[in-house]
Formats: structure tokens, C-alpha cells, sequence
């Protein structure tokens, strides 16, 4: 994304209500910490969370990520995000207890959406089978 781009994005949160975090100048954002691969987080004015990341993409997961985005609405509003199962197996790859508690979260909730071969597949890209063995099939 060039900087012209961004510029007009963060003009736009900023309309809306949201801060960044790291920093208040869209430039040091931009070429600070986008442009070294480094997320930048951005709440609502006043606040510190909830909060939402927003980085360039920097691996293969990230790509895919992108390439099949989920479009979702939030109170009227269209918001692209990854797929569950990628959200799921990715949670499980962090492996920290909260980590496990949200792919178990995820996984509660949107039981009966799950692309169950897709997830199967995330989980085995990631290489936590066994745990996904202890944190889900376990509790379901």
C-alpha cells in the first residue's frame, strides 16, 4: 500500500473515532513500523481496548489470509477478516492458556459453521494436531 493510500486510511479511522496506539503521526506509523513488517494497533479515542491490528502482510498465512478474506457486517458495516479455521489453528499455534481459550471459544461458537476439512487442514499446516486434539476434540 503506498503511503498515499495509508494516509487517507488513517484520516479516515480518525474521522471515525479511532487512534493509534504506537504513534499519532501517519508517517512514522507508515514508515516506523508498516514498512519493517511491525503492526500497529488502533482504538477507539480514549480508550486502549478493544483494540484492532492492522500490519501488511508478512508470510504465507498472511497471504492466504488476504487472498480469501471473509466479508462480515458489524453493526451495518462491512469488515474483511480470516476465516474461522485459520483464526482456530493460528490460536492454537500461539499455544499461550488464553491463546487455547480463544481457539475454544471460536470453535463453541461457530461449531456448526465450520468448514471441518478446512480447519483439519489449518490445524495440520500449523502443526498443533496434538493440541488441537486436547483443547477441542476433548471438550467437544
Amino acid at each position: 500500500m503506498p503511503f498515499r493510500k495509508f494516509k487517507a486510511l488513517w484520516g479516515e479511522l480518525g474521522k471515525e473515532g479511532f487512534v493509534c496506539i504506537n504513534t499519532s503521526d501517519a508517517r512514522n506509523a507508515y514508515e516506523g513500523y508498516l514498512k519493517d513488517r511491525l503492526a500497529i494497533r488502533f482504538a477507539a479515542k480514549g480508550t486502549l481496548e478493544p483494540n484492532f491490528e492492522l500490519k501488511f502482510p508478512k508470510s504465507k498465512y498472511n497471504d492466504y489470509s488476504m487472498a480469501r478474506k471473509v466479508e462480515i457486517i458489524l453493526n451495518g458495516n462491512r469488515l474483511a477478516t480470516s476465516e474461522i479455521e485459520m483464526q482456530i489453528a493460528f490460536k492454537l499455534r500461539l499455544g499461550s492458556d488464553k491463546d487455547y481459550e480463544d481457539a475454544r471459544h471460536l470453535y463453541e461458537v461457530f461449531k456448526g459453521h465450520l468448514d471441518m476439512d478446512l480447519l483439519k487442514n489449518h490445524i495440520n499446516q500449523f502443526g498443533v494436531t496434538k493440541a488441537a486434539g486436547t483443547v477441542l476434540w476433548e471438550q467437544a
